[in-house]
């Protein structure tokens, strides 16, 4: 593994450069690797990993909560759902998706760009959700799925 990253490394002189991974290349000691060399990552990611809100911090005098409270499906819900026609995988589809900013636990509470998206099959009806995460919190919810739809 750090092989492949030195090499990437050595062979990419721009400053701008994303990894895409694959869901079950979405660790933490591969991200980090990565992130180390000042480049971003973006991927799906597996639905059941830990994300949070950033604490609401008290003012008590005790040690300051690092996570908020937690993205379960019912809260994922209460987002505000955007529906646009997205030019992804060389073709125009109906695209359902939310995405916030958050911090993502498996990452050690780096703020991060998620985004739940579903496309709309021909009948109508709702394919599999999908989860996207995004190591660069900037870019929004949109620049992610087209990214995302590239590969």
């Amino acid at each position: 593994m750090e092989f492949i990253i030195s090499m990437a490394t050595r062979l990419i002189v721009l400053k701008d450069v994303i990894f895409l991974m694959d869901s079950w290349h979405m660790i933490r000691i591969l991200i980090s690797a990565i992130l180390e060399r000042g480049f971003y990552v973006f991927g799906q990611a597996r639905q059941d990993i830990a994300l949070y809100n950033p604490a609401v911090q008290t003012g008590k005098r005790r040690r300051p909560a690092k996570f908020g409270k937690k993205y379960i499906p019912e809260k994922v819900e209460e987002l505000e759902e955007t529906v646009e026609q997205l030019m992804l995988y060389e073709k125009s589809q109906t695209m359902h998706y939310r995405s916030v900013r958050c911090l993502a636990r498996f990452l050690k509470g780096r703020m991060v760009r998620v985004v739940w998206g579903q496309f709309e099959d021909g009948a109508g009806g709702m394919r599999t959700s999908r989860l996207l995460l995004s190591t660069n919190p900037g870019m929004s919810g949109r620049e992610v799925l087209l990214a995302y739809g590239k590969r």
